[in-house]
């Protein structure tokens, strides 16, 4: 019953309680689904499946910052710090910190931006 409602924001939480983590992947992925519920089970699978909660946080936020919306930039800033964790969770610390240093690179024209990567 829950796989055929449209809020699937219930859905990924009990997915997320009983465990089932590829199948929250699946639900967070679909077409139709709304950011927050990515964001719960991006922050439910994270010491699970850290290599996915990576991969998608860095989609959404350099969907974003493409934007050059800076109302945006604090969702970046999140998203971009849920990549942080996973990067650490993997041992991939350089990796994150070379990742950073282009991104401020790339973006070196936008002083709003620039606040939201400095306190990562």
């Amino acid at each position: 019953m829950l796989r055929k409602s449209h809020d699937k924001g219930v859905l990924a939480e009990v997915l997320l309680l009983e465990q089932e983590w590829d199948e929250a992947i699946k639900v967070a992925e679909e077409h139709d689904v709304w950011y927050p519920v990515v964001e719960k089970v991006a922050d439910g699978i994270l010491p699970h499946r850290p290599e996915w909660v990576a991969q998608v946080s860095l989609k959404h936020a350099e969907r974003l910052m493409s934007e050059a919306k800076s109302k945006n930039y604090p969702i970046v800033a999140a998203w971009l710090k849920r990549a942080k964790q996973a990067y650490k969770l993997l041992g991939k610390d350089d990796e994150w910190r070379e990742y950073l240093k282009e991104t401020r690179e790339k973006y070196k024209r936008r002083p709003a931006l620039q606040s939201q990567l400095s306190r990562l």
